[in-house]
């Protein structure tokens, strides 16, 4: 027996859950997906440790310049490896993204 993922709440509110705890980004997901209703063009997976998240939606599209923009963001703290924190959730998606690319020195926002 299969189910569809439209009656599976596959982000299970990881957003929320996480949201103001920093960690690292283990991987990015790329692909139009449907999830919860809804469409979901990129996903990203947090770890601490050895500890993983579930994957994490990022809100909307990267048709949007703000979520090209957000994009960037999130691959510049993939590849360095910098800690992010989620600082805003929506629709159980990252609306908003700190990263530390400095050690505590420098924090961008997104």
């Amino acid at each position: 027996m299969t189910a569809s993922p439209k009656g599976i709440n596959i982000f299970s509110n990881q957003c929320e859950a996480y949201k103001g705890i920093p960690k690292r980004i283990a991987a990015m997901t790329f692909g139009e997906q449907l999830i919860n209703q809804q469409r979901v063009f990129y996903t990203i997976t947090l770890v601490d440790g050895k500890k993983t998240t579930q994957q994490i939606a990022v809100l909307n599209t990267i048709e949007h310049e703000l979520n090209k923009k957000m994009l960037g963001l999130i691959q510049a703290a993939f590849v360095v490896g910098a800690p992010v924190t989620i600082q805003q959730c929506e629709q159980a998606s990252i609306a908003g993204l700190m990263v530390d690319f400095n050690g505590g020195k420098t924090i961008n926002r997104f």
